[in-house]
């Protein structure tokens, strides 16, 4: 079977047994958290000793901080879809192929500068070898990577997503049939893949749109506020993670986080 790629994406709008909507920096974090304790003691030594090197071991621990940084903002992102849609959330957790095998769905937010495609919003997956409805990714079989850009638009961003994984995931070997006779032979603009008028993962990821809107106001309405950009959030995150750069900050520890 030829390897076939399907990238859903908008752009400026733009396996597991228990299949569910996942962090992609999760398996990563403990390393981080542990290679961050590793550099402060590091950079300790250094100061200590008037070494050199302390500069290069500055950079090294913003990076880390950073991508810690980016998994408290996933958490948080989908735990805010969790609020915000709990009807959408509910229905990707519990999403199956055509077999009736859960998914896993694979959540990263990114900086622009950091994608893999200059989309701001993609998901990654490939028809896996099992068999015609097994849909695979770097995640594993029975899995989908997606990647959404860091932006005041993220949570509208993934729901489009979703929408198109909604459809595709169930239908996956109908799907990539689809993808190589109206998008594999033709080699589109990749902002157009999972969006000719007769996909139907792109009329689902538009129907999504529009219950994510209406959740959107409910919860407004509810609430008496709209819920907070990712923009909002990863400030808060950073603002609270300065204290990660210091050389006695205590080991840094997975922690719950709320959504305001």
């Amino acid at each position: 079977m030829n390897t076939r790629v399907a990238i859903l994406a908008l752009i400026l709008l733009s396996g597991s047994v228990f299949g569910k909507i996942r962090n992609g920096y999760e398996h990563e974090i403990q390393a981080y958290n542990d290679s961050l304790q590793n550099l402060r003691l590091r950079l300790s030594e250094h100061q200590r000793l008037a070494t050199g090197g302390a500069g290069r071991l500055k950079r090294e621990i913003k990076n880390l901080i950073n991508l810690i940084s980016y998994w408290r903002l996933t958490d948080q992102l989908i735990e805010q879809l969790r609020i915000v849609s709990p009807d959408i959330y509910s229905e990707l957790e519990n999403v199956k192929d055509k077999r009736g095998r859960s998914m896993d769905i694979v959540v990263r937010l990114i900086a622009k500068e950091n994608a893999r495609i200059q989309l701001a919003a993609v998901s990654f997956f490939t028809q896996s070898m099992k068999d015609n409805d097994a849909i695979t990714s770097v995640y594993g079989d029975y899995s989908v990577a997606v990647d959404v850009w860091l932006t005041d638009q993220s949570l509208f961003l993934l729901c489009h997503e979703l929408g198109h994984l909604s459809y595709v995931i169930p239908n996956a070997a109908d799907y990539f049939r689809f993808y190589d006779k109206f998008y594999r032979a033709r080699l589109p603009n990749l902002s157009y893949i999972g969006h000719n008028r007769f996909d139907e993962s792109g009329k689902s990821a538009k129907a999504f749109e529009k219950r994510f809107r209406h959740d959107h106001a409910e919860y407004s309405k509810t609430w008496n506020k709209r819920p907070e950009s990712a923009y909002v959030l990863m400030q808060r995150i950073r603002q609270d993670n300065k204290r990660l750069e210091l050389i006695d900050a205590p080991h840094p520890i997975v922690y719950n986080t709320s959504i305001k």
